[in-house]
């Protein structure tokens, strides 16, 4: 996809459907009261963050719209004192990114990890939720199995897929 522009892109089909740029995808959640994570993994540049943030200004999604970052990628950093942020995490090692989240934690942002269901067990979420406290959440990803909905549902606010998203700002 990154070879190509989004003229490019707009003549491809997926599944029937249109590619949507980023400000469509963010108008049509304005239009239906829909929260958005934008997953920028390791790849926004500065000049892209800029756009994305004046694009969720624009909109007024500031309180809808979960930033899906690394600990290593190219956040700014001085963003993360008033938004959402999901912290990608990929590891059943959660000390880091704990250490991480509670960091950037403020009094004006929610901070989560997103955490890889592949890689947890009702060990490890409970020692997690049992160092975050009540101000950092935990998100999970990669859930496409019900069995691990149903296990880990105790200890997660929401979830990432590669079918369907839902996530819960609160």
């Amino acid at each position: 996809i990154a070879e190509h522009t989004l003229a490019e892109l707009k003549t491809y089909g997926f599944y029937g459907e249109t590619i949507l740029s980023l400000e469509e995808i963010i108008a049509f959640c304005k239009e239906n009261g829909m929260g958005l994570v934008i997953d920028h993994g390791y790849a926004f540049t500065s000049n892209q963050w800029d756009i994305a943030i004046s694009l969720v200004n624009k909109y007024a999604m500031q309180d809808k719209v979960i930033w899906l970052v690394t600990p290593t990628g190219t956040t700014p950093s001085e963003w993360y004192s008033k938004a959402h942020i999901a912290i990608l995490s990929n590891t059943n090692d959660l000390t880091n990114d704990i250490a991480y989240a509670k960091s950037i934690k403020t009094d004006f942002n929610n901070v989560y990890i997103d955490v890889n269901a592949d890689k947890m067990t009702t060990t490890i979420l409970e020692n997690a939720i049992s160092s975050l406290g009540s101000d950092i959440k935990l998100l999970m990803w990669t859930v496409d199995r019900t069995d691990y909905l149903a296990t880990y549902k105790p200890y997660i606010v929401g979830l990432t897929s590669n079918i369907i998203n839902f996530c819960l700002i609160n």
